[in-house]
């Protein structure tokens, strides 16, 4: 069995996993930007969480909306979808 191919794709590659790691690395330099600010009060790293914080919450729904067609359009993956809702009944 073949690996579900992407229905949403630039050139033959999927946009989905290319916009993932987007909001992962905001998130990540958020925490980092919250922390180096709680050892050194100095307001330009609350003010850097913040913008990252908002690039990462736009960058997470461009990524949805990315994945969106892959989890509507492909058979196999709602099949997955009704295999795990038979094994959360037991």
């Amino acid at each position: 069995m073949t690996n579900p191919r992407s229905t949403a794709s630039i050139a033959g590659h999927p946009i989905h996993p290319m916009l993932i790691p987007f909001p992962i690395a905001f998130f990540v330099a958020t925490f980092v930007c919250d922390v180096v600010f709680w050892q050194t009060s100095n307001a330009m790293w609350a003010t850097a969480a913040v913008w990252l914080l908002g690039a990462g919450i736009v960058m997470a729904a461009l990524a949805a909306l990315a994945g969106l067609p892959d989890v509507l359009g492909e058979p196999r993956i709602r099949a997955q979808r009704r295999v795990v809702a038979r094994r959360r009944k037991f």
